[in-house]
């Protein structure tokens, strides 16, 4: 699957990266971040590089009752009618160098899993080779104590 736009300009989600990188089709790419790529994230506590919050329409609403008039006989009526809610999501974006250190070190049961990790690492060598990127290791995050935020 040729890559359409540079995946290293901005932070994308990790179902896009997967897709662009590997090449998966949407729903195994996200059952492949299901599988093992949140557990990496905890493992190696990485932090979103963009956290944004949006709105969007819940599947089920509610009934609200809503007054019409008709327009033949002029009389109002009372009707029960099932709306959509907005919703507010949190969205969760990863640079390029986060997720080539959450792809090396994922460890994927599944065979299937295990090409798509293989084959993602391969594009991400790549790409880090061609743009003079480096792949690192991220830093294990700092735990706050209380002492010193109480300060």
């Amino acid at each position: 699957m040729p890559l359409t736009s540079n995946i290293t300009d901005r932070p994308r989600s990790l179902v896009s990266h997967v897709m662009h990188l590997a090449g998966a089709d949407p729903l195994t790419a996200r059952m492949f971040i299901d599988a093992s790529g949140k557990a990496a994230l905890k493992r190696l506590a990485v932090k979103p590089a963009v956290k944004a919050r949006t709105r969007t329409t819940a599947k089920h609403g509610r009934h609200v009752t809503v007054k019409l008039t008709d327009k033949i006989t002029g009389e109002e009526i009372t009707k029960n009618v099932r709306r959509r809610r907005k919703q507010t999501v949190d969205v969760y974006r990863y640079s390029f160098q986060q997720i080539a250190a959450v792809l090396a070190d994922m460890k994927p049961r599944k065979a299937e899993y295990k090409e798509l990790r293989d084959a993602a690492l391969a594009t991400v060598a790549a790409r880090t080779v061609r743009s003079g990127l480096k792949a690192r290791r991220l830093p294990r995050q700092r735990q706050w104590s209380k002492r010193r935020h109480n300060r």
